[in-house]
């Protein structure tokens, strides 16, 4: 719910640690809104404002709006065999070579 006052998620059994995967996550989504459209940044709100106790919308578009990830991403992207070899310490941590995480 927009603008929900902390107390009120709690109330509703919102655990904090999701009301901040969820502020990060339109953090990012601000950070990128000019590389989208506006109606695929109003679906992707939509998602990370709904109710999901495990947060899987936010945890991904945390993800994935990693520069790091990109970063690695574009690596494996190139040499899908040895593009991990390449990748500096913020990209391992990113994870864009995680399988089934």
């Amino acid at each position: 719910m927009p603008d929900e006052p902390q107390q009120q998620r709690e109330q509703r059994g919102v655990p904090r640690r999701t009301n901040e995967t969820r502020d990060a996550a339109m953090r990012t989504m601000e950070r990128y809104a000019g590389e989208m459209d506006d109606q695929a940044a109003v679906r992707l709100d939509g998602m990370i404002r709904a109710d999901d106790p495990h947060d899987w919308v936010s945890r991904y578009v945390n993800a994935v709006g990693n520069p790091d990830y990109a970063s690695a991403f574009s690596k494996l992207a190139v040499d899908p065999q040895f593009g991990h070899l390449r990748f500096h310490p913020g990209e391992v941590d990113a994870g864009a070579f995680r399988v089934g995480c």
